[in-house]
């Protein structure tokens, strides 16, 4: 098997705050990419607008039951942060809000899938927290953009709450963002529109999220050769003496 097919991945599954991760503002997963570098490669699957009812539909679609990408030890870790979409109001949008019960019948089914799925033991995922609402930002947001405003900083708790549940029953560690984020001083000034990440916003999410995922890959080598040594040994010499060091093999 090529050498390249062997490199292992981190899939991030989520909605918006996943899929705006890379952009100037959102750039948490960026810098995730930047620590992961030539250990791991990202795999992101964030989709603007989704709850855990259609992650649930998505799933099977995304990561059939034969997917090669399923064989163990090819995902290093899995990062499911949903739940911001789901705790929208009904009246404003009832096509995305998703009750409680729901949610979390709904979150704990998509673990438990992720492991069947890629062969993952719990300690290989984790759970993100969802952040707090600006409303008063967000209300603006929602009146420049012709939107319903439906989102309310009281009602995170309760899905908070429904997501420390399933971590608890799965045996899935918990990075929690809310805390940190409603601690910092003028917290409001993290967000973008009151919902998504600002650079400061994206930063703090790093550094809360970042030590679970380096737990989780820190035993992996850093790909080929260093170039110093490639160029003081020859090529073809260090790349034997790294694929020894490593146990992989290169052929």
């Amino acid at each position: 098997m090529p050498l390249l097919d062997r490199w292992p991945t981190a899939l991030f599954i989520g909605d918006s705050l996943t899929e705006f991760g890379f952009s100037p503002d959102g750039c948490w997963l960026a810098r995730v990419a930047h620590g992961l570098r030539r250990r791991c490669d990202l795999r992101v699957r964030g989709f603007s607008g989704y709850t855990t009812r259609w992650w649930r539909a998505s799933l099977p679609r995304l990561l059939p039951a034969s997917c090669p990408c399923g064989q163990a030890g090819d995902t290093a870790a899995c990062v499911v942060f949903l739940g911001a979409n789901d705790s929208s109001r009904g009246a404003a949008k009832p096509t995305l809000h998703v009750p409680l019960t729901e949610f979390k019948d709904n979150l704990g089914w998509i673990l438990r899938e992720l492991m069947l799925r890629l062969s993952l033991t719990p300690d290989k995922l984790l759970l993100i927290s969802i952040p707090p609402v600006d409303e008063a930002a967000y209300k603006l947001d929602c009146e420049a953009s012709g939107f319903p405003f439906d989102k309310f900083l009281a009602d995170c708790e309760p899905y908070n709450r429904a997501i420390r549940d399933v971590a608890h029953e799965t045996g899935v560690e918990l990075v929690d963002i809310f805390k940190p984020i409603k601690e910092h001083e003028n917290w409001q000034q993290l967000f973008a529109d009151g919902i998504h990440f600002n650079a400061k916003g994206s930063e703090l999410v790093f550094n809360c999220v970042w030590p679970a995922i380096e737990r989780r890959v820190s035993h992996l080598p850093v790909m080929l050769p260093d170039f110093e040594e490639a160029a003081a040994a020859g090529f073809d010499e260090a790349l034997a003496s790294w694929s020894q060091r490593v146990g992989l093999s290169t052929n």
